[in-house]
């Protein structure tokens, strides 16, 4: 939370990333985001409250695996936005926040236990272990996840990368001025059950991704001139 609130803007644009909000939600969204988190934090230490936290890292955590399902189902690379550090979402931080949305269950049901030290020596032990665990994950994850969103494509890219098993690649170039474009936005969504889709444009990204939510797309995409 303290990392999220120093540098609000970083972990606006992994918000942004998601794709999961209207863009004019996405700084207040992230600054809620990170106030709630503290809250949740500090009302976890006094019995009293303590099951007010873990209803409030229920929520968040929940909110937060949904998030990044979405992105993992899409096939997209975006910051996860965890800790206000620049990791790269995956099934890694997916499982670390599964694991930690188990634990805040767990508090919520001990809400009423009276608090001892030990209580603080098994909380950081199991904090390891959630954190052992979902970097075991993260290593064992050889599936690529398609291209980060505003990646630009050099000449000769292997696209093996984000290929899945398959050998094939749909590139389709879009645009939200584009007519014909938008005509086979479902056209593009029905192919990509069958072969990988990546949608380009040369269009800010914003107006990119606004465009392809009014319409229901959640394909990757890469922006850039």
């Amino acid at each position: 939370a303290l990392g999220k609130r120093r540098d609000l803007d970083r972990f606006a644009e992994a918000v942004a990333g998601y794709q999961v909000l209207p863009s004019g939600w996405v700084p207040a969204a992230a600054r809620a985001v990170a106030g709630a988190e503290l809250v949740s934090a500090v009302l976890l230490v006094p019995p009293p409250v303590r099951l007010w936290g873990a209803v409030l890292a229920v929520v968040l955590f929940s909110a937060f695996l949904t998030g990044m399902g979405v992105v993992l189902r899409r096939g997209t690379r975006v910051a996860c936005g965890c800790f206000g550090a620049q990791e790269e979402g995956g099934t890694g931080s997916l499982t670390r926040t599964a694991l930690l949305l188990v634990l805040a269950v767990v508090a919520g049901f001990g809400a009423g236990t009276p608090f001892e030290p030990g209580q603080l020596l098994v909380a950081a032990l199991l904090v390891v272990v959630v954190f052992g665990v979902a970097a075991l994950v993260s290593r064992r994850d050889g599936t690529p996840s398609g291209p980060v969103l505003g990646s630009r494509f050099e000449i000769g890219t292997d696209v093996s990368a984000f290929a899945g098993s398959g050998d094939r690649v749909l590139f389709a170039f879009v645009s939200p001025l584009c007519g014909a474009c938008r005509a086979m936005l479902p056209e593009f969504r029905a192919t990509a059950d069958r072969v990988p889709v990546v949608l380009v444009s040369s269009a800010d990204e914003v107006a990119v991704r606004e465009h392809l939510a009014e319409h229901g797309v959640d394909l990757p995409a890469v922006t850039g001139p």
